[in-house]
């Protein structure tokens, strides 16, 4: 299982280079990520939809994965 979870992370981190090398990938990037909702994969979605000027969306992505790390939203109280 710690194989698969290490393959996963690898494609994610290819993904977000892919997003570092050409930001013009960031629409097949969102079409790859597909349903998934981990948190490498929020900060993934988020990272694509700001540079796809989708700010709102990407600021969903962004508090999703927050959530997810049980990280206090911004401008709220711990």
């Amino acid at each position: 299982e710690s194989g698969n979870l290490n393959e996963a992370a690898r494609g994610l981190a290819r993904l977000a280079l892919v997003l570092r090398v050409d930001p013009a990938l960031a629409a097949a990037v969102l079409d790859l990520l597909g349903p998934r909702r981990g948190v490498g994969a929020l900060l993934l979605r988020g990272d694509a939809y700001r540079l796809l000027g989708r700010h709102l969306e990407a600021e969903v992505a962004y508090v999703a994965a927050g959530a997810a790390l049980d990280v206090p939203e911004r401008g709220r109280p711990a």
